[in-house]
């Protein structure tokens, strides 16, 4: 009796895993602490520079003309705009 209660749950659990991968909703779930994504090495002789509130001069020269990347910030803070938007 025993023997034929374990093959029908040894055939019972093969069919669910056979169904889990037919049907996504019930593959397993992995909770927020597994991290599927590898963390990317970052180079910091490839970062890219930050300048606050740069000279029209200074920005064509040091970074247009020689076509280098750079984040500019603090260009905007005087526009009216930004103060009414607060």
């Amino acid at each position: 009796m025993i023997s034929i209660i374990n093959k029908n749950l040894k055939n019972n659990k093969d069919e669910e895993s056979i169904d889990s991968f037919q049907n996504p909703s019930k593959r397993i779930r992995f909770d927020d602490n597994f991290n599927w994504m590898p963390m990317p090495i970052i180079d910091s002789t490839k970062a890219i520079e930050r300048i606050h509130c740069p000279s029209i001069e200074q920005f064509l020269t040091c970074y247009m003309k020689t076509k280098k990347p750079v984040i500019l910030t603090g260009c905007i803070d005087h526009w009216p705009a930004i103060q009414k938007w607060r």
